[in-house]
């Protein structure tokens, strides 16, 4: 019986690391209303207090790239993408994790002592702005363009070619969207960035 119940707790923590919040906001712009030209950086009018922190160089589940966004002239330049299970955040300092890149992008996870991967997938919610997660073991996205250094979205794909991000200061961090058009959610502030790959 005793074995039961701690089964039980494992599962209940594992499926709360499996629970993804997905933003609402305006309706989508489609692709063909903006071209190709370089970004500039967009914000709304909220101001909002965003958490900064230097992380390791590597991850405990051992070394590999990093994905920085590279736009400068915005607050999140330089800033690498952080591991953990959900919303992909940008945090200040470069964080070196074992990704792996191809039609998806996985990496090893540091939370369950690197036994799992987790799937960096995307989630169409209606709005130019697509949400992501870190999925454990789920791989949904296999839309990503591995030969390239820029993070981006393969052509023939429900996206098309993307390779712009939306960070957005929410509850302290830089959260991070794909953005497909010119929406941003509602009441937050947000900058244009490309994500690359670097050693």
């Amino acid at each position: 019986m005793l074995r039961f119940a701690h089964l039980a707790s494992l599962a209940a923590a594992f499926a709360a690391c499996l629970v993804v919040s997905v933003p609402t906001g305006s309706g989508g712009v489609g692709p063909s209303s903006f071209g190709p030209t370089r970004a500039p950086s967009t914000t709304t009018s909220t101001t909002s207090t965003v958490t900064t922190s230097t992380s390791s160089a590597t991850s405990a589940c051992g070394s590999g790239p990093a994905i920085v966004a590279v736009t400068s002239g915005t607050p999140v330049s330089g800033y690498s993408l952080a591991g953990g299970v959900g919303t992909p955040i940008l945090v200040s300092g470069t964080s070196y994790y074992p990704y792996s890149f191809g039609q998806s992008i996985s990496r090893q996870g540091a939370a369950d002592n690197c036994l799992n991967v987790a799937y960096f997938n995307l989630h169409d919610n209606g709005n130019s702005y697509v949400p992501i997660s870190w999925d454990v073991g789920r791989e949904l996205t296999m839309d990503w363009d591995g030969s390239s250094s820029v993070i981006q979205t393969r052509n023939n794909t429900q996206w098309g070619v993307q390779s712009w991000f939306l960070a957005c200061a929410e509850q302290g961090y830089w959260a991070v969207y794909l953005q497909t058009g010119k929406d941003t959610p509602s009441g937050e502030t947000c900058y244009l960035t490309q994500l690359q790959t670097t050693n």
